[in-house]
């Protein structure tokens, strides 16, 4: 039955009734429009987590190269360090060995010193002894042999003292030399420590880099994780969702309605104080179902399975619950306490969907029931139970 052919059997309703079927009508197609508003969710959800997939993927390759580089950074630092620590080393023993050189030329420079002292005083002896008197010595009387003697002593005296000069200002020369080839392998050494602290530092501030590059990177794919799992949260979210549309437009109940004449029982306990067809005292106006008055108050039943289509205050009929049983039949359940239930929802039979109370005429007046079949009222009394 078309949508258009529901609506004409509602013709001959209350206006009030009518509207009431027509929000009935807007129900069942608010239920098809969030399925597919739902649908329509859902898949922009399905495609936001794909690129959140994707950008986890991307920033977990990043990460392992980053990881990769920091690896690399650490082993060069190592190097580093140990290089560093070899030419301090080095350093140490250069400069110890100058500080032994020094010692050394001090102590061969004092020694110079008194030999050119002793070498002067013996060339002073020397200056201011005239060749005459080696003519005197002759002269003397003394024997030649000793004056031979003397003689040679001198000369060879002479000649050593001369000797050892010269050998201390050769051994200082050296000397000097190799201090000269230790403050520059010093000096060597301290540029090249100064380079590799350059260098050292230069791979800190990288690895300093990279670990602020990676920890950013972590937080960025902790919040990319978090809204995957919040998406996935509502992918299931709205598929439970559209799980349930999809059973509220597969729900039907047991047997269809018209099958169950003669097998129901009335929604409440309560005597019947006015019948379907009766007069309502005003000609031409008579009951369109049943007027049910409890003694105390009670609990109201659904009449069928169904869905409830309306539930909520109507003038006229107080708080209204009306319930869709399917193939154009409806219950009407009007003058309740409250209500059990809403819209939306689906009932089984002698479920609880609402309170009464007894009519008193001031608060409470009883229960009115009606059934109608496209549009048109049905008697009640039909599809109850006799027995």
């Amino acid at each position: 039955m078309t949508r258009f052919s529901r609506i004409q059997r509602f013709k001959r309703l209350h206006p009030c009734l009518l509207l009431l079927f027509l929000l009935g009508l807007g129900v069942e197609l608010a239920v098809a429009d969030r399925s597919a508003n739902y649908q329509q969710e859902l898949e922009q959800i399905r495609a936001q987590l794909g690129e959140l997939t994707e950008q986890e993927i991307r920033s977990n390759q990043e990460r392992t190269e980053i990881i990769r580089a920091l690896a690399d950074v650490e082993k060069n630092t190592a190097s580093l360090t140990q290089q560093i620590r070899e030419t301090q080393d080095q350093y140490t023993l250069v400069d110890t060995q100058i500080k032994k050189l020094e010692i050394e030329n001090q102590q061969l420079s004092e020694r110079l010193d008194e030999e050119l002292e002793r070498f002067t005083l013996i060339m002073r002896v020397h200056a201011t002894t005239p060749d005459t008197n080696y003519i005197k010595l002759l002269l003397s009387g003394e024997r030649r042999s000793q004056i031979s003697h003397n003689l040679f002593y001198y000369r060879q005296l002479t000649k050593y003292q001369a000797d050892q000069v010269t050998t201390l200002k050769t051994v200082l020369n050296q000397l000097e030399a190799s201090y000269q080839e230790l403050e520059v392998s010093r000096g060597q050494q301290q540029l090249l420590a100064q380079e590799l602290q350059d260098q050292q530092i230069e791979l800190d501030r990288e690895r300093t880099a990279k670990s602020k590059l990676l920890a950013a990177l972590d937080e960025k794919i902790q919040s990319t994780r978090q809204q995957i799992s919040d998406f996935v949260e509502r992918e299931n979210s709205l598929l439970t969702l559209l799980e349930e549309l999809s059973r509220e437009k597969l729900r039907k109940p047991a047997a269809a309605f018209s099958k169950m004449r003669g097998k129901l029982s009335l929604p409440v306990k309560a005597r019947v104080t006015a019948h379907f067809g009766d007069s309502k005292g005003i000609q031409g106006v008579y009951w369109d179902g049943l007027q049910l008055t409890p003694k105390n108050v009670q609990d109201v039943t659904a009449f069928y399975d169904g869905e409830i289509v309306f539930a909520d205050w109507l003038r006229g009929f107080g708080f209204l619950v009306i319930i869709d049983h399917g193939d154009g039949y409806l219950s009407l359940y009007g003058n309740n306490e409250w209500l059990a239930v809403t819209v939306g929802d689906w009932v089984e039979r002698g479920e609880v969907i609402s309170q009464v109370g007894p009519a008193d005429g001031v608060r409470h007046r009883g229960l009115y029931f009606e059934v109608r079949k496209d549009g048109e009222p049905q008697n009640p009394l039909a599809w109850v139970n006799a027995r």
